[in-house]
């Protein structure tokens, strides 16, 4: 063969193999779930290039052996032929060296081009196309793949049966060629989603709640049984209605004395039903009892969702490991967790957003401190200058004597110093923000980046509790707080804080001593 026709068949065999490495990383970086889509709606090569990527390993041995054959024939025919071609050029040159010296500098040029068209027309930059368009090469290269597919199997089947002769002494024979996704893994996924703008964070907030459901337990949302409203067949009829006039409720566990004798629970529709018939009379409640459903304590949400669906019973009455009455779970505590707070008409609704807390005038972004006093007392003062309503020294005595006492950063970059002063009207939040972290005795060692600075009525100790366990709340959520972390300004911060107020499950809108649940319906 001449050095032209040579030539001729590398350029081919150097396009053969750009064409099997695009194919290579093309259908492994491409979504399965993306290609079942397109076939749906018709795409050509849609279905095809899914059938590849089904049976990934057959099809990557194809590719392989293309590249492999490639290779070999781009070696073999393309070096010696340019070698011969510019030995041939360098023999016009005047006889500075031997012919010896004129082959081996031929040769060498010869490596050199040939290996860099190689790596880079034959490598990398189909690697890279691949790697930033996966759909559109996959579909591209569905169907030449496919032939070469076909082309080569009995080769191929010669070879995989080799393979996997050696696989099985491995024992990874039967490992499966695609794995799915870990709950980690998704939550990164959708976190990616929500920065490239495809979800919104509400939405991505639903998503982290529903993540949690599996794992939540039915004790941590029900109300406890000191709370619930109860109609007790002992208390006698006029107690009873006097409970039913007093509140808002739409069920009431019917109980012959406290809750552990809950025999079943009342519909107020079915109260009004008697009521308004003709001739009707404020009936017994225990006339109209429906079965209430009993649940232990440790049922997870997601099967105490399932089993009040099958009872058609919205009702739960949760028991302690001991069987007795732990408290009530409604379907509607249940779906907060989900979705967050869901008011009725009659709810008295207690604000205790963190966004209407934060005193923006009050924050620093960009906290640059020595220490951890320092910071401190410079957000401290910064707060003070912007809300007033305290003294400041009292304020900063009582915040470092607590800090001195019980250090604040709990981990995971974030410390919640606070303290309750008298005299204060409302409870004032200051956000600091460090660029470069504060070291600080955190449970996991990691230096503080940020810092909620909380001040509350000395006379409303439920206050700190609530807002504690909101933050506490606020530092699980992974996606909510690299967003902190990156907001521009306040009113970013304000903007994240409202959207976490809105989505927060049930049980993190609870202070921790005292529950505000209740049966609703």
């Amino acid at each position: 063969m001449g050095i032209a026709a040579s030539l001729a068949v590398s350029v081919l065999l150097l396009g053969l193999n750009a064409f099997f490495v695009l194919a290579e990383f093309a259908i492994v970086k491409v979504r399965s779930s993306r290609l079942a889509e397109l076939a749906r709606k018709g795409v050509p090569s849609a279905a095809l290039a899914q059938a590849i990527t089904k049976d990934l390993d057959a099809h990557l041995s194809t590719i392989q052996l293309g590249i492999t054959m490639a290779s070999l024939g781009l070696g073999w025919l393309g070096e010696p032929a340019l070698a011969q071609l510019v030995a041939r050029q360098l023999g016009r040159l005047p006889p500075l060296w031997g012919e010896l010296v004129t082959h081996s500098l031929a040769f060498g040029l010869a490596f050199v081009f040939i290996t860099g068209s190689h790596v880079v027309v034959g490598e990398l930059a189909p690697k890279s196309l691949a790697i930033r368009r996966p759909e559109a090469f996959a579909l591209w290269c569905a169907r030449p793949l496919s032939f070469f597919h076909t082309a080569f199997f009995i080769p191929m089947s010669v070879l995989n049966w080799l393979s996997n002769r050696f696989l099985g002494l491995t024992g990874l024979l039967h490992a499966p060629s695609e794995y799915g996704y870990s709950l980690d893994e998704m939550r990164a996924l959708l976190s990616q989603a929500q920065e490239q703008g495809l979800l919104s964070l509400r939405r991505l907030l639903f998503f982290e709640n529903l993540f949690d459901f599996g794992g939540t337990r039915l004790e941590t949302v029900m109300t406890r049984a000191e709370s619930v409203a109860i109609l007790s067949r002992r208390r006698g009829r006029e107690r009873n209605l006097a409970v039913l006039r007093e509140r808002s409720f739409s069920r009431y566990p019917l109980c012959e004395a406290g809750l552990d004798t809950a025999i079943g629970y009342v519909h107020v529709r079915d109260l009004h039903k008697a009521l308004l018939a003709p001739g009707g009379v404020a009936p017994d409640p225990f006339s109209l009892r429906r079965d209430i459903l009993k649940l232990p304590g440790r049922t997870s949400l997601e099967e105490a969702l399932a089993q009040m669906q099958a009872a058609r019973c919205p009702l739960a009455l949760v028991t302690d490991p001991e069987g007795a009455a732990a408290g009530i779970a409604t379907l509607e505590d249940i779906l907060e967790e989900l979705v967050g707070d869901i008011h009725d008409e009659f709810e008295e609704v207690v604000a205790w957003d963190l966004e209407s807390l934060v005193v923006a005038e009050g924050s620093d972004l960009r906290l640059e401190a020595a220490d951890k006093a320092a910071a401190l007392k410079a957000l401290l003062l910064r707060l003070h200058r912007a809300a007033g309503g305290f003294d400041a020294e009292a304020a900063w005595e009582a915040l470092w004597r607590r800090e001195q006492a019980f250090p604040s950063a709990m981990g995971r970059g974030a410390a919640f110093p606070h303290a309750r002063l008298a005299g204060l009207r409302r409870p004032l939040i200051a956000v600091g923000r460090s660029p470069k972290g504060i070291a600080c005795e955190a449970l996991d060692g990691q230096p503080v980046r940020l810092i909620f600075l909380i001040l509350t009525p000395l006379e409303e100790p439920a206050a700190q509790l609530r807002i504690l366990a909101k933050l506490a709340a606020l530092m699980s959520e992974e996606a909510l707080c690299r967003r902190l972390l990156a907001a521009h300004d306040m009113a970013g911060v304000r903007a994240l804080l409202r959207v976490f107020d809105q989505n927060l499950p049930a049980r993190g809108r609870k202070a921790p001593a005292a529950p505000a649940a209740r049966p609703r319906g």
